[in-house]
């Protein structure tokens, strides 16, 4: 979910993920989601919260500590000449 607002949004989301708790790994906190799919969450404004599968705990390396990997990308790009 993002939140491209400029404010906050709490709201309850709705997700075809089974009742557990799953770590957001964009900020590492903790999210439960309930027997019916559901969460509910606050996102700051220009904020992002992502939930998978296989992000059971917030334990372990988490974005931005070090440990993960990440990267950007700077490209040109130029239209390819000759004939098709």
């Amino acid at each position: 979910m993002i939140n491209r607002g400029s404010g906050s949004l709490h709201r309850t989301f709705q997700t075809s993920l089974p009742a557990g708790t799953y770590c957001d790994v964009q900020s590492g906190r903790p999210v439960t989601v309930d027997g019916a799919g559901r969460f509910t969450a606050n996102l700051g404004a220009d904020t992002a919260l992502a939930l998978h599968t296989g992000a059971t705990s917030c334990t372990g390396p988490r974005p931005g500590d070090g440990t993960g990997a990440s990267f950007h990308v700077d490209a040109a790009t130029a239209w390819a000449s000759g004939s098709t």
